[in-house]
């Protein structure tokens, strides 16, 4: 997640991300006001169907908080933990240094060289697939209702501190996770809904499916189809995303906005595209 954070140039929510995972949730959940406190992670989550980004809102907020002054308050209002965001922002620092120290990025050139597309959520959202990957469970519409599938247990839930627990109908077709975690059902957490096109570009390797007519991930579990020419662009368009990854990590001072200007521009337009059938 942190490499690709860097070469897609939306290091900042990559490096937010990877920190928060890393440690533990900044929202706390009193018991006596866990509606007010889930509300809180809805607001900062928005339409995105997505817990990692109402991490990444909840941390930035912060930090515009604490520069006004008003940190404890934001804090307080907003159900997180002043202790945890502060372990999250020096984390963030260490794998900046990281970064930083096998040279995908050079503090000399500033910040805003990586984060032309920190604001794009249909980025930032990709590289989380590409993180997390291959933690996918497929959404499948039934009725009113969107029941979900992994590969490995079949169907699953989802946690019921994830933003995503209150949604009925997910507007992509793919969930990314953190991890699965099983009580009285297995349940998922930490999700973030993906489209087909985030998958097929930063998920696993794309195999020809056994008829011909199609793409497949996960040893066939995820399947892909159209029609041949949007087949051989999509196969076109990863094996370039490919070697950029792969030149880049051959020579770290290779240049992305410049050898690689024209493979990004495609992708953030193809995942601007998304497909929202299932």
């Amino acid at each position: 997640m942190l490499l690709m954070g860097s070469i897609f140039q939306c290091v900042n929510p990559a490096l937010t991300i990877a920190a928060a995972l890393a440690s533990r949730s900044p929202f706390v959940l009193p018991i006596n006001r866990k509606e007010e406190a889930d509300e809180a992670k809805r607001f900062f989550a928005g339409d995105s169907c997505s817990d990692h980004i109402a991490l990444l809102k909840a941390f930035e907020g912060w930090k515009e908080a604490k520069r006004a002054g008003n940190e404890k308050s934001f804090c307080w209002e907003n159900f997180l933990s002043i202790q945890t965001l502060k372990m999250i922002s020096d984390m963030r620092l260490q794998f900046l240094d990281l970064l930083s120290d096998i040279g995908f990025v050079d503090k000399s050139k500033g910040a805003n060289v990586y984060n032309q597309y920190s604001d794009d959520m249909e980025m930032v959202c990709a590289i989380l697939c590409a993180g997390l990957y291959p933690n996918v469970a497929q959404c499948k519409r039934r009725g009113k209702r969107t029941a979900l599938y992994t590969k490995e247990v079949g169907k699953v839930d989802i946690h019921p501190a994830s933003v995503n627990a209150a949604v009925h109908i997910f507007p992509l077709p793919y969930l990314v996770y953190s991890e699965k975690v099983k009580t009285s059902s297995v349940y998922i957490r930490d999700s973030t809904n993906i489209s087909d096109y985030a998958l097929l570009m930063f998920g696993g390797n794309l195999i020809p499916s056994k008829n011909g007519d199609g793409i497949e991930m996960l040893d066939g579990y995820l399947q892909f189809s159209a029609s041949k020419s949007v087949l051989g662009l999509i196969k076109k368009l990863r094996g370039e995303v490919d070697r950029l990854l792969k030149r880049k990590i051959e020579d770290p001072k290779l240049d992305v906005n410049v050898e690689g200007k024209g493979v990004v521009a495609a992708l953030v337009e193809l995942l601007h595209n998304q497909d929202v059938r299932y």
